[in-house]
């Protein structure tokens, strides 16, 4: 199957998010082994490294959605498939191109929702930037804390729009008679 370009940037994006999430999720995990082995071996605890953990986990939870949303890999109800499948009477184009429309009109909402989200935690983190907000253990500004989460935020604002973007794409194949990609 021949992918469009709406698809090679998208793929490109998530390929490098995942890049991304496997090694802050290994950067993690050394962080608390590490933890674990100075506290409970040589009684030595870093006060740093469970806020580090905290931080990174919170990145990693955003970017793995962002990912999850790129391959439409999250939590799905299948009820409605069914339901059209008794009410086009196991029409598959019909029941393809319905379905296609109600993905749309969810990502558009999705894709709001996460717009704002983000607009929203982005002008939280920059009034904990002029506010000069430190963390506990580090003294790091409160605005590195926010970063991953208004970066991912984008990422899946723009990812929720190439799934669209797709969808249309694969609309206009399925009304042109050709098979959708």
């Amino acid at each position: 199957m021949r992918k469009n370009k709406v698809q090679k940037i998208g793929d490109g994006i998530c390929w490098v998010e995942e890049q991304v999430t496997w090694i802050s999720f290994l950067i993690m995990l050394s962080l608390l082994l590490i933890q674990v082995l100075l506290r409970y071996v040589l009684n030595m605890p870093l006060a740093w490294a469970e806020e580090i953990v905290r931080f990174v986990y919170i990145g990693v939870s955003f970017t793995g959605a962002a990912v999850a949303v790129r391959k439409t890999e999250h939590i799905t109800i299948n009820i409605i498939p069914l339901l059209f499948n008794k009410i086009f009477k196991h029409n598959e184009k019909k029941i393809t191109l319905t379905l296609d429309i109600l993905d749309i009109f969810a990502f558009g909402i999705c894709g709001y929702f996460w717009y704002y989200v983000t607009t929203a935690v982005g002008d939280y983190m920059l009034t904990t930037k002029e506010g000069e907000m430190l963390t506990v253990a580090m003294q790091w500004p409160m605005w590195i804390v926010y970063l991953p989460i208004v970066i991912s935020g984008a990422l899946i604002v723009l990812h929720y729009a190439l799934n669209l973007l797709e969808k249309i794409i694969d609309i206009k194949n399925t009304l042109k008679g050709g098979v959708a990609q």
